[in-house]
């Protein structure tokens, strides 16, 4: 992962339920999603880099 894609004019349909399902060209969703809720921003959107591996914290000694 040592370079982000980028896509220009893109969009990201989000679901009822709060979920994304769908990243793509702006075009390509509109015809996908007809009558969509559009709300524009400006700037770059980021995926959330979330490390899902965790552990509850050890405070024993690690060696024997």
């Amino acid at each position: 992962m040592a370079e982000l894609d980028l896509v220009e004019n893109g969009s990201v349909v989000v679901g009822d339920a709060g979920r994304i399902e769908a990243v793509g060209r702006y075009s390509d969703l509109q015809r996908e999603y007809p009558g969509a809720e559009v709300t524009e921003v400006q700037g770059v959107l980021f995926p959330g880099f979330v490390d899902c591996h965790t552990h509850a914290v050890f405070v024993a000694a690690r060696f024997a």
